[in-house]
């Protein structure tokens, strides 16, 4: 005991005396990268060289897909960025107070174009980034040109050489060093759902168990759901466009936020008066125990067939007892409102299960690829501007 904690503070340090493999190489890989960046830009004698190492350093991520993706937005917003540091340049070299003001309003223009591209909020797929780059190329070019106006042209390669410089450089040594990518990227797919499959269900479980934490539990959940859709972009990189994996692994992960959608109205449906009797708990405790078999089954031998057939077979049997439910002809008013609410109870396990039938089938496409798969889910953002508006602070 006593070694153990003398040793416990060193295990802190353990990223630097024992690093992970994957990100040591990452390292040294970024590394040799931009030192070679900085020796071409030197080589070539180009104004700021040090910006080719940055820019390596600004580009380069951890897996090929985000490299690729913020290469490709970087430069997207590098040549808007030229193009209209060249433009204000032009038009005004002797009007000091338009240049500024008009500098100030292009680089608020481009954040909030940065805002509206599909995809999250956050800057986790590059977009945002993308318009950033652009308003900061903006800013150096007009800011280094504005003092010169007769050069602009040539500050402007200048800067723009030895940003595309670093950025070739990162995406051609990173491709060197991915060797199994289409592998491992399908194993990466299989396992976000897989993952966000399993906690789904454990929520799932939780309702139909009567678990009053596990609507609480639920929240954390849709997030690490739409956290990992936001990540399939990356994967799709790698793949390239030869299949629709990542499409089909964004519909699986969608309909699987729509399963705890249904999970949560069916918790609602089972706090009403009069709506549970002994069977549905019985029936209830069948299904969540079936639920949970689910992720271990997916890795079996058996495939995902027999799990499908078993949903049909849960639809069938709650589909009966929803028409049983509706078709009964008691006339006594309690009796009969009980019987309705334990239809409306048996309609929610029948949704429920379609919707784990369509995200399981999802999943199955994306881990087994068809020829001539035309599916396609894109990337949706959704803006509520009356929410904006009232959010904006007095």
């Amino acid at each position: 005991m006593t070694g153990a904690a003398t040793f416990a503070p060193w295990r802190k340090l353990r990223w630097l005396y024992a690093p992970d493999p994957v990100m040591a190489g990452y390292a040294l890989r970024t590394t040799c990268t931009s030192l070679l960046a900085l020796g071409i830009a030197l080589w070539m004698e180009l104004g700021s060289p040090q910006w080719a190492a940055l820019t390596v350093w600004m580009v380069a991520q951890g897996t090929r897909g985000r490299s690729l993706a913020k290469a490709k937005w970087h430069l997207f917003g590098m040549v808007l960025g030229v193009i209209c540091g060249v433009g204000l340049v032009a038009a005004f070299p002797q009007s000091p107070l338009m240049f500024i003001l008009l500098l100030a309003g292009g680089i608020g223009i481009f954040c909030m174009i940065g805002t509206f591209l599909p995809g999250p909020a956050s800057m986790t797929n590059y977009r945002i980034h993308g318009m950033r780059a652009t308003g900061f190329t903006y800013a150096i070019i007009s800011l280094d040109g504005i003092a010169d106006p007769n050069h602009i042209f040539s500050i402007a390669a200048s800067r723009a050489t030895y940003i595309i410089l670093g950025i070739v450089l990162e995406a051609s040594i990173s491709g060197l060093f991915q060797l199994g990518l289409t592998k491992r990227t399908r194993q990466q797919l299989a396992g976000t759902f897989e993952g966000a499959l399993k906690s789904a269900l454990g929520a799932v479980s939780g309702v139909l168990a009567g678990d009053p934490k596990a609507l609480k539990d639920m929240q954390s959940v849709f997030g690490n759901v739409t956290a990992l859709g936001d990540q399939v972009e990356f994967a799709e990189v790698e793949l390239g466009r030869h299949d629709h994996a990542g499409d089909h692994t964004r519909a699986a992960l969608a309909d699987i936020a729509v399963l705890l959608a249904r999970a949560q109205d069916l918790a609602t449906l089972m706090r009403l008066p009069l709506s549970q009797d002994d069977a549905f708990r019985i029936e209830a405790d069948n299904i969540r125990r079936f639920l949970l078999d689910i992720p271990d089954r997916l890795n079996g031998p058996e495939g995902i067939s027999p799990i499908l057939a078993d949903l049909r077979d849960l639809h069938r049997e709650c589909r009966l007892k929803v028409v049983a439910a509706f078709e009964a002809e008691d006339t006594e008013h309690d009796t009969r409102e009980a019987i309705l609410r334990h239809g409306m109870l048996q309609q929610g396990l029948v949704e429920l299960i379609d919707t784990l039938r369509m995200a399981l089938r999802q999943f199955e496409a994306a881990r087994n690829p068809q020829k001539h798969d035309s599916f396609h889910a894109p990337i949706r953002s959704y803006r509520d501007w009356e929410q904006a508006i009232a959010s904006v602070p007095p």
